[in-house]
Formats: structure tokens, sequence, C-alpha cells
């Protein structure tokens, strides 16, 4: 009989270990997913804000005030 119920013990013991690991793989396959969505959706809204900022300005900033006159020349000189 003591052997009995320290098979029991046993198969117990091991079928809770087996629940934990079992518990463990789910926590870190969703921890997985969650962190690699979270990267995913910064990296989208960055490039939809970045595309949208870009639309507005298709021609680039406004510094072509700079290249008339002298100092135009200027800054074209030091540039290249």
């Amino acid at each position: 009989m003591q052997i009995f119920v320290n098979c029991i013990c046993l198969a117990c013991i091991v079928v809770i270990l087996c629940v934990f690991i079992y518990l463990i793989c789910i926590c870190f396959t969703l921890y997985v997913f969650v962190v690699t969505y979270v990267y995913l959706l910064y990296y989208v809204c960055i490039a939809v804000l970045t595309l949208d900022a870009s639309s507005q300005y298709p021609e680039g900033p406004a510094t072509g005030h700079l290249h008339t006159g002298s100092f135009g020349f200027l800054l074209s000189i030091s540039i290249w």
C-alpha cells in the first residue's frame, strides 16, 4: 500500500510540473507575440506619421531662400 501511495504522489508531482512547464511555455509565447506586435505597431506608426509629414512638403523644407544671392553662392561652396 505504501508503494502505491508513493507512486500516486510521484505521478501528481510529475503532472503538476508538466502543467507548470506548459504554462511557462504559453506565457513565453504570448510574451514574444505581444513584444513583436508592439514593435511592429510602433514602426508602422512611425512609417505612417513620416509618410504623412513628407506628403505635406513634397519639395522638402523651405530653404530655397538660402540659395539666392551671395549667401547662396557661399552656402553652395561650403556644402561641396
